[in-house]
């Protein structure tokens, strides 16, 4: 699944720490790295965070189908908050 716009990247990296399966970004260059693990994801979101401090677009894959879902309505309270 891919997820544009998430504004609150310490916010979705909490998400991401409460799914229960594993939850891996597919880099441009198709490497998988594990979000749930600290280092992997400060690596991968100091990468993709602009000036902004936006991450405009992440490719995600999840083996639990439940944490989509959970990241979904994640980021759209987030989001509903900001407004």
């Amino acid at each position: 699944m891919t997820f544009y716009n998430i504004d609150d990247i310490d916010s979705f990296l909490e998400a991401v720490n409460d799914c229960k399966g594993a939850v891996e970004l597919i880099t441009d260059n198709g490497d998988v790295l594990n979000l749930k693990s600290k280092l992997c994801s400060y690596v991968a979101m100091t990468r993709m965070v602009g000036a902004e401090s936006r991450i405009n677009e992440l490719d995600i894959r999840f083996t639990d189908p439940e944490d989509e879902w959970r990241i979904f309505e994640h980021i759209a309270e987030n989001k509903r908050k900001m407004a």
